[in-house]
């Protein structure tokens, strides 16, 4: 296995881990990281092995607290057409169209950019200690993909009033619940175990199943029903599934 210096990365069987580990800075991503990541998805997106992961990060008080600003040189590049963010990233599973399942077990704070990891996680769990806030507004800097990407999973009030309250307002995990942006909370001690169990159930299904349902569920969000059912058709087909193939076999 490859070695990383902001992450740690292992296999198990069929699952995959991935732990953020920069736990001095909150378990925030830099440049390194966001590369490290990118190549970690990538291994996981061809390795036939495979067929979900875990995602935390280190220790038990930050999940991710989003970019670490400090680690980003601002002065390298003078032009600000040529640093423009046209959404090209490689921080997630779904920014590199790897389909395979991703647990998402939040061990701690969330914050900003962090939420890029919970909006790309196919189930979320976290622990009661668990908390989520944004601080794009308080510091000055318009959030684009995170509330974008979080009101497709939560209300829209709950959306504004996490971006415009920022840390005055934190999101505790039962709140989260409430809202649909997690689906369970545990005991921190019981985070992994937990997460490893889902791990271990989802790792006994059909691979090609659970990679069609997971990208018709992500790239449906945008689209209208009927075209979303006519894609998931498509889907079916690829990952070997029809009607009229099962009706022969029988």
């Amino acid at each position: 296995m490859p070695t990383f210096n902001t992450l740690k990365f292992e296999k198990r069987g069929a699952i995959a881990l991935i732990t953020l580990d920069r736990p001095e800075q909150k378990n925030s991503f830099n440049p390194e990281m966001t590369v490290e990541l990118g190549r970690v998805w990538e291994d996981i997106k061809f390795d036939d092995a495979i067929s979900v992961t875990v995602l935390t990060g280190s220790g038990e008080k930050y999940f991710c607290t989003g970019a670490d600003f400090s680690d980003y040189d601002k002065g390298a590049v003078k032009s600000k057409y040529a640093t423009r963010d046209e959404g090209i990233r490689t921080l997630t599973s779904k920014h590199v169209q790897c389909w395979k399942p991703v647990i998402t077990a939040v061990n701690g704070m969330v914050v900003g950019g962090g939420f890029h990891f919970i909006t790309a996680g196919d189930i979320n769990i976290a622990t009661e200690n668990a908390t989520f806030f944004d601080t794009h507004v308080e510091i000055g800097l318009l959030p684009v993909f995170e509330p974008i990407e979080l009101m497709l999973r939560m209300p829209r009030e709950a959306v504004s009033r996490m971006f415009l309250m920022g840390r005055k307002e934190r999101m505790s995990a039962k709140r989260a619940l409430e809202l649909g942006l997690i689906s369970e909370v545990v005991a921190p001690g019981q985070l992994m175990d937990r997460a490893m169990e889902l791990a271990q159930h989802l790792a006994g299904r059909d691979l090609r199943v659970l990679m069609a349902t997971v990208e018709l569920i992500h790239k449906s969000r945008e689209l209208g029903a009927r075209q979303a059912i006519l894609q998931g058709l498509q889907l079916r087909e690829l990952a070997g599934w029809s009607v009229t193939s099962r009706l022969l076999e029988k």
